[in-house]
Protein backbone atom coordinates (compact mmCIF):
# COMPACT_ATOMS: atom_id res chain seq x y z
CA UNK A 1 0.00 0.00 0.00
CA UNK A 2 0.95 3.69 -0.74
CA UNK A 3 0.28 6.45 1.17
CA UNK A 4 -2.60 8.80 -0.13
CA UNK A 5 -0.92 12.26 -1.55
CA UNK A 6 -1.78 14.92 0.87
CA UNK A 7 -3.96 17.69 0.63
CA UNK A 8 -4.13 21.02 2.27
CA UNK A 9 -7.18 20.13 4.16
CA UNK A 10 -5.63 17.37 5.90
CA UNK A 11 -5.25 16.81 10.02
CA UNK A 12 -2.89 15.66 12.09
CA UNK A 13 -3.18 13.04 15.20
CA UNK A 14 -1.14 12.74 17.59
CA UNK A 15 -2.05 9.12 19.12
CA UNK A 16 0.01 9.03 22.24
CA UNK A 17 2.69 5.73 22.40
CA UNK A 18 2.17 5.31 18.82
CA UNK A 19 2.94 8.69 17.19
CA UNK A 20 1.98 11.46 14.88
CA UNK A 21 -0.61 10.42 11.73
CA UNK A 22 -1.60 12.63 9.14
CA UNK A 23 -4.51 11.92 7.15
CA UNK A 24 -6.89 13.40 4.59
CA UNK A 25 -10.69 14.55 4.88
CA UNK A 26 -12.91 11.67 4.49
CA UNK A 27 -14.62 12.55 0.64
CA UNK A 28 -17.40 10.58 -1.60
CA UNK A 29 -14.21 8.97 -3.23
CA UNK A 30 -12.78 7.83 -0.02
CA UNK A 31 -15.93 6.44 1.12
CA UNK A 32 -15.84 4.38 -1.85
CA UNK A 33 -12.31 2.87 -1.02
CA UNK A 34 -13.05 1.98 2.29
CA UNK A 35 -16.27 -0.26 1.31
CA UNK A 36 -14.25 -1.80 -1.71
CA UNK A 37 -11.43 -2.43 0.67
CA UNK A 38 -13.12 -4.13 3.21
CA UNK A 39 -15.47 -5.90 0.92
CA UNK A 40 -12.21 -7.36 -0.60
CA UNK A 41 -11.12 -8.16 2.85
CA UNK A 42 -13.83 -9.99 3.75
CA UNK A 43 -14.42 -11.72 0.73
CA UNK A 44 -16.74 -13.39 -1.50
CA UNK A 45 -18.08 -15.03 1.58
CA UNK A 46 -18.24 -12.19 4.00
CA UNK A 47 -20.73 -9.53 2.60
CA UNK A 48 -21.52 -7.05 5.21
CA UNK A 49 -24.55 -8.15 5.97
CA UNK A 50 -23.02 -11.75 6.64
CA UNK A 51 -19.66 -10.91 8.26
CA UNK A 52 -18.83 -11.11 11.56
CA UNK A 53 -19.11 -7.98 13.64
CA UNK A 54 -15.82 -8.27 14.43
CA UNK A 55 -14.47 -8.97 11.11
CA UNK A 56 -16.22 -6.37 9.98
CA UNK A 57 -15.02 -3.77 12.13
CA UNK A 58 -11.48 -4.73 11.72
CA UNK A 59 -11.88 -4.92 7.74
CA UNK A 60 -13.91 -1.24 7.82
CA UNK A 61 -10.57 -0.13 10.51
CA UNK A 62 -7.83 -1.24 7.18
CA UNK A 63 -10.43 0.21 4.22
CA UNK A 64 -10.63 3.44 6.73
CA UNK A 65 -6.74 3.70 7.25
CA UNK A 66 -5.82 2.93 4.21
CA UNK A 67 -8.09 5.53 1.98
CA UNK A 68 -7.35 8.30 4.77
CA UNK A 69 -3.12 8.16 5.77
CA UNK A 70 -1.12 10.16 4.33
CA UNK A 71 1.60 10.44 6.65
CA UNK A 72 2.38 8.01 9.53
CA UNK A 73 5.53 7.09 12.07
CA UNK A 74 7.82 4.37 10.46
CA UNK A 75 6.26 1.12 9.92
CA UNK A 76 2.62 2.07 9.76
CA UNK A 77 2.59 2.16 5.74
CA UNK A 78 0.74 -0.80 5.62
CA UNK A 79 -1.34 -1.67 7.75
CA UNK A 80 -3.02 -4.80 6.37
CA UNK A 81 0.43 -6.20 5.79
CA UNK A 82 1.83 -5.23 9.16
CA UNK A 83 3.26 -8.59 11.10
CA UNK A 84 1.51 -8.70 14.44
CA UNK A 85 4.09 -11.69 15.53
CA UNK A 86 7.43 -9.06 15.45
CA UNK A 87 4.83 -6.49 16.85
CA UNK A 88 2.36 -7.96 19.11
CA UNK A 89 2.12 -4.40 20.71
CA UNK A 90 0.96 -3.23 17.31
CA UNK A 91 -2.72 -4.92 17.75
CA UNK A 92 -3.75 -2.94 20.63
CA UNK A 93 -2.44 0.29 19.08
CA UNK A 94 -4.48 -0.31 16.14
CA UNK A 95 -7.55 -0.21 18.08
CA UNK A 96 -6.25 3.01 19.65
CA UNK A 97 -5.41 4.56 16.37
CA UNK A 98 -9.17 3.84 15.21
CA UNK A 99 -10.26 5.34 17.99
CA UNK A 100 -8.86 8.41 17.86
CA UNK A 101 -9.53 8.76 13.99
CA UNK A 102 -13.12 7.82 14.70
CA UNK A 103 -13.30 10.80 16.85
CA UNK A 104 -11.52 13.04 15.12
CA UNK A 105 -13.65 12.29 11.61
CA UNK A 106 -17.36 12.85 13.65
CA UNK A 107 -15.74 15.91 14.97
CA UNK A 108 -15.97 17.16 11.43
CA UNK A 109 -20.00 16.07 11.29
CA UNK A 110 -22.44 18.98 11.05
CA UNK A 111 -25.21 18.37 12.86
CA UNK A 112 -28.69 18.15 11.05
CA UNK A 113 -30.13 21.59 11.49
CA UNK A 114 -26.78 23.45 11.85
CA UNK A 115 -24.82 24.59 9.59
CA UNK A 116 -21.06 24.32 9.66
CA UNK A 117 -20.41 28.51 10.71
CA UNK A 118 -22.63 27.49 13.56
CA UNK A 119 -21.28 24.57 14.67
CA UNK A 120 -17.13 25.76 14.72
CA UNK A 121 -18.33 28.68 16.69
CA UNK A 122 -20.29 26.93 19.29
CA UNK A 123 -16.64 24.53 19.23
CA UNK A 124 -14.92 27.97 19.68
CA UNK A 125 -16.42 28.90 22.42
CA UNK A 126 -16.22 25.26 24.30
CA UNK A 127 -12.53 25.69 23.73
CA UNK A 128 -12.57 23.47 20.93
CA UNK A 129 -11.65 23.89 17.11
CA UNK A 130 -13.76 21.17 16.01
CA UNK A 131 -11.77 21.52 12.29
CA UNK A 132 -8.60 19.89 14.14
CA UNK A 133 -7.19 23.23 12.81
CA UNK A 134 -7.53 23.42 9.09
CA UNK A 135 -8.34 26.44 8.36
CA UNK A 136 -11.39 27.05 6.10
CA UNK A 137 -11.32 29.35 3.08
CA UNK A 138 -12.70 32.00 5.23
CA UNK A 139 -10.51 31.96 7.98
CA UNK A 140 -7.18 31.93 5.08
CA UNK A 141 -5.97 35.74 5.05
CA UNK A 142 -6.76 37.84 1.92
CA UNK A 143 -3.07 37.60 1.39
CA UNK A 144 -3.12 33.91 0.85
CA UNK A 145 -5.57 34.29 -1.92
CA UNK A 146 -2.93 36.28 -4.27
CA UNK A 147 -3.25 39.81 -5.07
CA UNK A 148 -6.49 41.58 -5.08
CA UNK A 149 -7.72 42.24 -8.49
CA UNK A 150 -8.62 46.00 -9.11
CA UNK A 151 -12.34 46.12 -9.94
CA UNK A 152 -13.11 43.13 -8.42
Amino acid sequence: MSLNPQKPTDFLLPVPGVGEFRFNRRTYGSNIKISATAARILGPAGSEEEADPVMLMHAQLVGLYSALVSACPAGWEDLESMDLTSHPEREEQILLVYIELKKKLDSFRVTPGQSAADQASQGASAGAAPDGGVLGAQQVPAAAHGPEVAGA
